[in-house]
C-alpha cells in the first residue's frame, strides 16, 4: 500500500494552488521553449501533454516541472520546507504519432472529470 509508506499527509491542492501550480507548469514551459499542449491539475496530481526537446529524457523533463512546481507553491507558502509534494516518480509517455498526441490531449481535458478543471494550449498552436 502506498498510503503506509507515507512519511506526510498525502497532498491536497486547492484551487488557490492548483492556479499556482499551472502558472509554474505554464511559465517553466515557456521558459524552456517547450509547447504545452494541455494541463489539467487535479486536487492531488496534474496530467500535462507537452511537445518538448528531444534531447530531454521524459524523466527529466518531468523532473524539471516538479522542481519548478515545487518552488513556486512553497515561494506561495503552500507548503513548509521540507513537506514532501511529490511521489518519487511519476507516468511518462513518448508519443511518437499525431494520433497518440491527440488522445493524450483528449484523456488529459476530457478524461479527468470536470469537478476541477484548469486546462490550457499553447499560444503557437492555436
Amino acid at each position: 500500500m502506498e498510503a503506509a509508506r507515507l512519511s506526510d499527509r498525502p497532498v491536497m491542492l486547492d484551487d488557490a494552488a492548483r492556479g499556482v501550480l499551472r502558472e509554474a507548469i505554464l511559465d517553466h514551459c515557456r521558459h524552456r521553449g517547450w509547447s504545452l499542449l494541455a494541463v489539467n491539475i487535479r486536487t492531488n496530481h496534474a496530467h500535462v501533454v507537452v511537445a518538448y526537446d528531444p534531447g530531454w529524457s521524459a524523466d527529466r523533463l518531468l523532473a524539471s516541472l516538479k522542481a519548478r512546481a515545487t518552488r513556486c507553491l512553497r515561494e506561495n507558502r503552500y507548503f513548509g520546507p521540507r513537506q514532501r509534494i511529490w511521489t518519487q516518480h511519476g507516468s511518462t509517455r513518448y508519443l511518437w504519432k499525431s494520433s497518440h498526441v491527440d488522445a493524450a490531449i483528449d484523456y488529459v481535458l476530457n478524461e479527468q472529470g470536470t469537478d476541477v478543471r484548469f486546462a490550457a494550449f499553447d499560444e503557437k498552436s492555436h
